[in-house]
């Protein structure tokens, strides 16, 4: 990296810094703190349209894209520590990729799904990929003729076969028939 453009990058940090310090100033007014923190979305904001723009062809509008990555920013901005000593990049680009993650999460599916069960999905591609790494192949579906014994007869199985007799009988006494009324007692009377 040359000498000029180490020094731009000092005086940007620097810049920067001063920023996140006018923010989290007690003396400073709501009115300072509220330009400030106006100052430091527009100065990042080149960041949040080059993050959504890497989900650009996945079925939903750039913009929409767009404002939820620019929310990350916010939430990045309003969170951000600058005493921890690190850039604040470092810090807002996992917080923006979350926020327009958690959005195709959240917003993609076309059944409401909870999110427990979508963040579990997310683990279970994660054990199948590591279960791939390790093997050096996909591992078999579940369903597949080629799945081991173990787990295959879980999914051929009717449920009726897996629970036990026992829990299929009621735990209420059996209720006593009662006969069944005749036309005439069924008619009204005129």
């Amino acid at each position: 990296m040359s000498q000029t453009r180490q020094s731009a990058d000092d005086q940007r940090l620097a810049a920067e810094r001063e920023l996140f310090e006018r923010l989290h100033d007690a003396d400073a007014s709501d009115a300072e703190r509220s330009a400030v923190r106006d100052e430091l979305i527009e100065t990042h904001m080149p960041l949040v349209h080059h993050l959504a723009r890497r989900y650009a062809d996945r079925g939903e509008p750039i913009e929409d894209v767009t404002q939820v990555a620019t929310i990350g920013l916010i939430q990045a901005i309003d969170k951000f520590d600058p005493e921890r000593g690190s850039a604040f990049s470092t810090y807002a680009v996992p917080t923006i990729l979350g926020a327009i993650r958690r959005h195709f999460r959240d917003a993609t599916w076309s059944v409401k799904v909870p999110r427990r069960v979508q963040e579990l999905r997310g683990k279970i591609d994660a054990a199948h990929d590591a279960l791939a790494q390790e093997l050096g192949r996909s591992p078999p579906s579940p369903r597949s003729p080629h799945a081991p014994m173990s787990i295959q007869p879980m999914f051929s199985t009717p449920w009726n076969s897996v629970v036990p007799e026992a829990q299929h009988r009621s735990t209420q006494p059996p209720t006593a028939k009662l006969p069944s009324p005749t036309l005439s007692e069924i008619s009204m009377p005129r």
